[in-house]
């Protein structure tokens, strides 16, 4: 068997230069085959990373960093390219394991990219769930890519389900340490800095989730990609403050017992948890002293601190919302578009039987974005507004004016439509109502044969040892109301 190939996406971040230690401490070159090392601005951080484990190629995302990055590797063979096309070229590398870790929306089409290639995926870039988990979800089951969270909370619950069932569980719990300003009064929050945010008490991170987490902004957008990620509704998602940050995450399930998992407050432990699954091999950190853990801690700060989480639940709901509503409007836009076309192409059809040449035919109205002639001269374009469409006929646009007395273009006097005779301007103009018409009609009958002509007869049926057999409806007894929900429609006579 050949050595696995890696990728890892923001290796100069945290995340990344720790997956970068954990890969060393497993043998390095010897045992991975690293394709792509990318990172940003410390490209000679990236140069020493990609030397040590010998990667093929290393991406800078800033191209004003090409040159230096280059004159780092300019003794290697490693391939070196710069800038935001190279970024995305380079997560369409084939790998066994790929680590998404870029910070930011900047992360999303890396993380989409790299899920068509199977193997595993292990997401550090919580955007990528929160905006497009859906989306990741579909290309990783079409590819056959397994979805492994680094979040050590994440991390915690996807371990704690290997084995249980899904229709088991009754809640999940991801704990907070309630970050730099858990034990400030209140009265001090108006003289932080952001030095201050930036000091996590238990956790080495970059400065970007140090600031979120100190707000907890970081905990609700994790309720978010817990939600996409373990497809749980909202109401299953709890948040426990929990200082100590050894208990990253637990479920309760229905028979009332729970399984939680702990460890030391090192992201090595979540990184060598993706990269070894299904094994669990060695990894350098500090274990855990079990009578030195405390689950919560009061604190009225803390409560806060929870305002946070409502906007994130509120965020959750906005966008569940706007998922339906995107689903219905698009929904429509398809069945809008279907009968558009069916109508446009009846005045099409017809006016070409009739010998009446077709400029346009449209789909919507106002910018085109998609557009092309065919074989004999027809315009068949998709406009931005999906809110109608249109067949335009040469010469039927009155302000096109031109001399009928002297005119010599044949083709036009016997295509256009101001010069076909009454009864084939007619039918053109007809033809589409009597599209939708036989659509109509054509769906009816497809109905019909699906489910069957209606019936006003109603049946009805005993259950055994039911309440109803003992009861059951004579002449002229009238349902009102069935599970305790009103019925106006419904009578037995």
């Amino acid at each position: 068997m050949g050595r696995r190939k890696i990728s890892i996406f923001g290796s100069t971040g945290s995340i990344g230069c720790n997956t970068v230690k954990l890969l060393l401490q497993q043998g390095g070159s010897s045992n991975y085959s690293v394709q792509v090392l990318t990172g940003g601005k410390n490209v000679k951080v990236l140069a020493d990373q990609a030397i040590k484990l010998k990667a093929k190629t290393a991406v800078t995302a800033h191209d004003e960093k090409l040159n230096e990055l280059r004159f780092y590797l300019k003794d290697s063979e490693i391939n070196v390219a710069a800038g935001k096309k190279a970024l995305i070229d380079s997560s369409h590398i084939k790998s066994d394991w790929t680590m998404s870790a870029i910070i930011g929306a900047a992360g999303i089409e890396v993380g989409l990219n790299s899920a068509k290639h199977g193997g595993v995926l292990a997401l550090a870039n919580k955007e990528t769930l929160v905006c497009a988990g859906n989306l990741l979800k579909e290309i990783a089951l079409k590819n056959s890519t397994i979805i492994i969270p680094v979040d050590s909370e994440h991390s915690a619950i996807f371990q704690c389900l290997r084995g249980e069932k899904e229709d088991a569980i009754e809640s999940i719990t991801l704990t907070a340490s309630g970050g730099p300003f858990r034990d400030w009064p209140l009265e001090k929050l108006k003289y932080v800095e952001a030095g201050d945010a930036a000091k996590h008490p238990n956790w080495s991170m970059g400065k970007k989730i140090s600031i979120d987490s100190a707000s907890m902004f970081n905990k609700g957008l994790e309720v978010i990609e817990a939600s996409s990620l373990f497809a749980l509704s909202k109401d299953k998602i709890k948040v426990l403050i929990h200082p100590q940050s050894i208990v990253h995450g637990f479920i309760s399930f229905k028979d009332g017992s729970s399984i939680a998992q702990m460890s030391s407050p090192d992201m090595l432990t979540a990184i060598g948890f993706s990269l070894n699954y299904p094994n669990r091999h060695h990894i350098k950190v500090d274990r855990i002293n079990l009578s030195k853990v405390h689950i919560t801690k009061n604190n009225k700060r803390i409560h806060n601190q929870k305002s946070f989480l409502k906007v994130a639940f509120i965020m959750f709901d906005s966008l569940n919302l706007i998922a339906d509503t995107s689903i219905n409007i698009f929904s429509f836009i398809v069945a809008l578009s279907i009968i558009v076309f069916i109508h446009e192409y009846g005045h099409y059809i017809v006016g070409k039987w009739c010998g009446i040449k077709a400029e346009t035919f449209s789909i919507g109205f106002g910018p085109v974005i998609f557009s092309r002639i065919d074989r004999f001269g027809t315009k068949w374009q998709i406009a931005a507004l999906p809110l109608g469409g249109f067949v335009k006929f040469i010469r039927d646009d009155e302000s096109i004016n031109f001399d009928k007395e002297n005119r010599e273009d044949v083709f036009v006097q016997t295509r256009s439509f101001d010069t076909a005779p009454l009864l084939a301007r007619a039918l053109t103009v007809v033809a589409g109502p009597i599209a939708n018409f036989i659509l109509s009609f054509l769906i009816l009958i497809s109905f019909l044969l699906i489910n069957g002509l209606p019936s006003n007869n109603v049946i009805l049926s005993h259950v055994k040892d039911h309440p109803f057999t003992a009861n059951p409806l004579l002449t002229n007894d009238e349902i009102i109301s069935i599970n305790g929900y009103e019925i106006f429609w419904l009578r037995q006579n």
